[in-house]
């Protein structure tokens, strides 16, 4: 049985691109992005199922059309579709030990990180509850997120945010579905010139990932440097690239040996 289910949420179009903190970086490309998680997965540890939004378009639109894993929904909204997510993810009937990746579409990758997310759930030295493979450069120097971990592969420290893409076992998801569907119930509602923009909303992360270290001791941990990064910079905001690493490099990546290819 394979450890790894990853649910990959993509959509035709999301609104969150109109706020005037998101900014991408040059090199982004949402289709070169999917193929460097294509590339770098490692089959015989994981499978993925696709979770497409066509609330603004079809999928059979887009470079997705081929894909055989795929469950649509109808959402337009980041909350919805999380929570719808969270319906389709219970609906599988894991094994309870299942680690359970629930991935957004602006994440790029490096190699290995399939056997990174394994051995970050074997670490003894703590219970480990939560993983993203991003790290979150903004979220440094909070007095309650100071641990630091190692394993095989890389250095870990504890973190407090995901930007609601992170790595569970199915039985840790399932004890505190309550907590991640409060926080996308409950979304940020972000405001211009004094009006809400509701189809703008967006689930509230660092809030959640605190009440779930407060209420129930679950830590979350991520690599260091990362093993994957939200391909989104800010301006207005703080900067969500990991550090360290030159993640445009990692665009082109050879699928058989799974190494980078340089030009």
């Amino acid at each position: 049985m394979k450890p790894i289910h990853i649910f990959l949420r993509r959509c035709y179009y999301s609104k969150l691109q109109e706020l005037s903190t998101r900014n991408r970086p040059v090199w982004f490309n949402k289709e070169k992005v999917f193929q460097n998680f294509k590339n770098t997965i490692e089959p015989e540890l994981a499978d993925y199922t696709i979770v497409y939004d066509e609330h603004f378009g079809n999928i059979k639109d887009t470079f997705l059309k081929d894909e055989k894993s795929i469950e649509i929904i109808n959402c337009g909204k980041e909350t919805t579709s999380f929570l719808q997510t969270l319906d389709i993810v219970q609906s599988k009937k894991f094994h309870d030990n299942k680690i359970v990746y629930l991935l957004e579409d602006d994440y790029l990758h490096r190699s290995n990180w399939c056997n990174v997310l394994v051995e970050g759930f074997n670490i003894k030295q703590f219970n480990i509850d939560y993983i993203t493979l991003s790290d979150f450069q903004f979220l440094y120097g909070f007095e309650e997120y100071n641990k630091l971990l190692y394993t095989k592969s890389t250095h870990w420290k504890s973190s407090c945010g995901s930007t609601n893409t992170f790595a569970t076992k199915y039985k840790t998801l399932k004890e505190d579905l309550d907590i991640h569907q409060h926080y996308s119930l409950n979304p940020f509602v972000p405001e211009l010139d004094g009006e809400q923009m509701i189809d703008h909303e967006f689930s509230i992360d660092f809030d959640k990932f605190f009440a779930l270290l407060r209420d129930r001791e679950r830590l979350l941990i991520s690599p260091i440097p990362g093993y994957a990064t939200h391909c989104q910079y800010g301006k207005q905001i703080a900067d969500h690239l990991s550090p360290v690493i030159h993640w445009e490099d990692h665009l082109n990546i050879e699928k058989s040996k799974n190494i980078l290819l340089y030009s």
